[in-house]
């Protein structure tokens, strides 16, 4: 498989309505064998000890230049006339992007249960509907 073949199956099976389909129920290694992420430092990224990908200067952290002038502007009248528009030309049926998840299911109350036993290795997880788990990971 291709790397965007790899990131559309990992995008799409994470985001699965089913929650017992969803990418990772099963624990975190079905996440890290995924094959678009086989080749990630998951031990670097455990010990922080990765590189970010971008470091702003230090004097310039706070410097009004580093900010985006999009960002600056967002909130001017124009963007709200603009989404305004966008609401009432676009998105008049809100039923209609409701029903683009009627058959995804999360319900926060439902969150596994996890214990650490050994922090690079093995979580044990009590999920309400699967009962005790282990996870490798």
């Amino acid at each position: 498989m291709g790397g965007v073949t790899n990131q559309l199956t990992l995008s799409t099976n994470a985001s699965r309505g089913n929650k017992f389909e969803r990418l990772g129920h099963r624990g975190i290694s079905e996440v890290k064998n995924h094959p678009w992420l086989k080749d990630f430092d998951w031990q670097g990224l455990y010990n922080k000890t990765l590189d970010p990908p971008f470091v702003p200067p230090k004097e310039d952290n706070y410097d009004s230049k580093m900010t985006n002038h999009l960002f600056k502007d967002s909130y001017s009248k124009k963007s709200i006339m603009d989404a305004v528009e966008m609401l009432n030309n676009g998105i008049k049926d809100l039923n209609g992007i409701q029903n683009l998840f009627k058959n995804y299911y999360y319900d926060y109350r439902e969150k596994a249960e996890c214990k650490v036993s050994n922090v690079s290795t093995i979580k044990e997880c009590k999920d309400p509907k699967v009962g005790t788990k282990p996870q490798t990971g």
